[in-house]
């Protein structure tokens, strides 16, 4: 099993979260169609939920 440290947990977490607000920032500076919005923020919610049973299941 792979051992992994608090900051690789913090790493992981962050560049997960980072597309959350980066979709966030975009949406609040431009007008873009809904289709693309709900593409990223799925993405996003994505990453995050792969990152936590990642560290979870490791």
């Amino acid at each position: 099993m792979i051992a992994i440290s608090m900051g690789h947990a913090v790493l992981f977490g962050s560049v997960a979260s980072a597309a959350l607000i980066a979709g966030a920032a975009i949406g609040a500076r431009w007008t873009l169609p809904d289709h693309l919005y709900a593409a990223l923020l799925a993405f996003a919610g994505g990453a995050l939920t792969s990152a936590i049973s990642f560290e979870l299941l490791a």
